[in-house]
């Protein structure tokens, strides 16, 4: 096998047999791979795209700005999705009355009909008291915007939305009423039997800096 690259990241491996190639790892120094980097094995079946000079396969990786020490919490639980207001603390992850995380999960109908699989609506509300929260879509979560929060979002469907989608999986970038920046994950799977399952985590940067490298 022979594997060439050139300066500016682009390799081609020749030299080998056979129907597939794994990619084991891949690393350099002062890098990171990509989180979001899942696809690592290829099929070269005849029925199967192959792999082109014209459309080749991108590896992202993220340059290093130097880990920090972070402050990591989670929850995960079942809800019963009514409207209630649930508190939490960002820091232990524990429910509180005192937290200035705020969630609130509503679905209508509350109760699904067992196996009937028809649209319904359902609505996501998520407050940082004191701070801010703001979706992203980044590959690299590693770097909290200095701008841009609000107080709070809410996310949802109605039942008759074209892109329907039965749950809510979302990441966010947070900043506390103390001014420490943060990475907040949340899933909502929407679809359960009631009580639904509300799953959270979040990493904040205790120093004030935006870098929440891992």
């Amino acid at each position: 096998m022979t594997l060439e690259s050139d300066k500016s990241g682009n390799f081609s491996v020749t030299n080998i047999f056979g129907n597939s190639i794994e990619f084991a790892s891949m690393e350099k120094e002062g890098y990171k791979l990509s989180p979001k980097q899942v696809k690592s094995s290829y099929l070269y079946y005849p029925t199967v795209v192959r792999i082109e000079p014209d459309k080749p396969e991108i590896f992202h990786m993220w340059k290093k700005a130097g880990e920090e020490s972070l402050i990591s919490s989670a929850w995960h639980g079942k809800l019963i999705c009514d409207g209630t207001l649930r508190t939490y603390d960002l820091l232990s992850g524990k429910p509180t009355k005192e937290g200035i995380l705020q969630i609130t999960c509503t679905r209508k109908p509350l109760d699904l009909v067992p196996r009937e699989h028809k649209p319904y609506d359902y609505e996501l509300k998520i407050s940082v008291i004191g701070g801010g929260i703001q979706k992203t879509d980044d590959e690299f979560t590693y770097l909290a915007p200095e701008g841009g929060y609000l107080q709070s979002l809410t996310l949802g469907a109605k039942a008759g939305d074209p892109k329907w989608i039965g749950n809510v999986k979302q990441e966010f970038y947070i900043k506390t009423s103390e001014g420490h920046y943060g990475r907040l994950s949340v899933d909502w799977y929407a679809e359960f039997t009631s009580p639904t399952h509300l799953e959270w985590d979040c990493t904040i940067n205790p120093s004030g800096s935006r870098n929440l490298e891992r």
